[in-house]
């Protein structure tokens, strides 16, 4: 054969594939939010978010999908934040002197607690990194669930065991509200929301968008009181985006009427209902928002979209909406834990059920591959595309695009490196065009 006459082709999927990397067999107890370590592994949480106070269970998980338990601790909250020390931290609603604690994971997996919660500074809801290296964190109030008013506040913490009361809040009558997490701008300023949600006051709503400086100035830029959106349900935390803006969700948790909505807040309190949710796209988003390496904000709700059973939705700064992704079973149902975005590039993230498959799913939705260049090399045909580490690729080919069964070259590749080459040492035909398809 004369290769020089030899016409190649190639085509890549393009379609955004979810994969299924985990199914738990623990019924009470799904996966919830993911941390990625310095070493490359997934640390998180077996816990279900509609209850507070119960067992629940730290695992870590290999890129792969292999899990392995690290321990059990009571009222564990989900969520684990990462330090400049390379461990994980976390929260407990209960546990310490029965007021909540901070615990430690180190990468080997080992599990230590590291400081205990008092009467004045209780129940934690979680963690989150900072910019300046210190831990951000905030506790609804006492430990019982009583109609008197409680005080919430936002601490700071840092590795050394040291905690430190940056700001107070008196509950505005219910306690059926809720403290977000606050997050750390570039300015060194905490911005966080404080919500009540109206479950016990029908017809009362409000929501109070602050900012705050680690040494306790603070500020409340914005008020939501009696909105629409706000008596909707809690606040999600909120997340920078790339305008510098912040960026959270209204869920649905006291109206489930709502399906919830997306809204942008300056950090000088310039707010903006950015998107509602119709149920058919999704509703009652639940983590905090996502922004990715392309500039845009990903996120979740736990129903609505085609099945009822959740949605993966992309947002855009200017409002630009596209749902990715209808939960229907095979990859999970319900989601509601954020995502994170890992170093492959890829963005992960849990589900609560599973529907037929087991109790709670961990995902990863991948971008496709796409074919970089086709060439000839000493009679063989080189084909290159787009990968991820640990990415298993299958390469298909057929000699015209009007015939409609493509044959298997290479069953399985698996990829080391952001991009991925094969070789067909002998094309048998005049014109061949290839595929690459990426495998569950």
């Amino acid at each position: 054969m004369f290769l020089g006459a030899l016409a190649l082709s190639f085509r890549a999927e393009a379609q955004l594939q979810l994969q299924r990397l985990y199914t738990s067999t623990l019924a009470s107890n799904p996966p919830s939010a993911l941390a990625q370590g310095n070493d490359g592994n997934f640390y998180g949480t077996f816990i279900h978010n509609n209850f507070s106070g119960g067992l629940g269970s730290l695992f870590r998980m290999t890129p792969a999908g292999s899990v392995t338990m690290l321990g059990s601790l009571t009222g564990l909250n989900p969520g684990l934040a990462i330090a400049g020390d390379g461990n994980f931290y976390g929260t407990t609603t209960n546990g310490g002197f029965g007021y909540g604690s901070i615990f430690a994971v180190t990468p080997a997996g080992q599990l230590l607690p590291v400081y205990s919660f008092g009467a004045t500074n209780a129940r934690p809801v979680g963690l989150r990194a900072g910019v300046d290296g210190f831990l951000y964190g905030a506790c609804r109030g006492s430990n019982t669930f009583l109609a008197a008013p409680q005080t919430s506040t936002v601490f700071q913490y840092d590795t050394n065991g040291i905690v430190t009361i940056l700001h107070s809040f008196t509950s505005l009558g219910d306690t059926r509200g809720s403290i977000a997490l606050p997050v750390q701008g570039t300015d060194g300023l905490l911005y966080g929301s404080i919500t009540t949600s109206g479950f016990s006051l029908p017809g009362y709503a409000r929501t109070v968008f602050y900012r705050l400086s680690t040494n306790g100035n603070y500020q409340t830029i914005f008020t939501l009181t009696n909105d629409a959106h706000s008596a909707s349900g809690p606040v999600t935390d909120m997340a920078f985006g790339p305008d510098g803006q912040l960026y959270g969700a209204f869920s649905v948790e006291a109206y489930p009427q709502s399906s919830g909505g997306i809204f942008s807040i300056t950090t000088n309190g310039i707010f903006t209902n950015l998107f509602e949710f119709g149920s058919t796209n999704g509703s009652g988003p639940g983590g905090p928002l996502l922004l990715a390496n392309d500039g845009r904000l990903y996120g979740t709700t736990f129903r609505g979209g085609s099945s009822g059973d959740g949605t993966l939705f992309r947002i855009s700064t200017n409002g630009e909406f596209a749902s990715l992704f209808d939960f229907k079973g095979t990859n999970g149902i319900n989601p509601l834990a954020p995502l994170i975005q890992a170093i492959d590039g890829n963005i992960y993230g849990t589900t609560e059920n599973s529907s037929a498959l087991g109790y709670g799913t961990i995902f990863r939705l991948v971008q496709p591959p796409v074919i970089s260049s086709l060439s000839l090399s000493n009679d063989a045909a080189i084909l290159t595309w787009t990968s991820f580490t640990n990415g298993i690729y299958r390469i298909d080919y057929k000699s015209g695009l009007t015939n409609p069964t493509w044959t298997t070259l290479i069953p399985s590749v698996t990829a080391i490196d952001t991009t991925t080459s094969v070789s067909d040492p002998s094309p048998a035909a005049d014109q061949r065009f290839y595929r690459v398809v990426l495998l569950p």
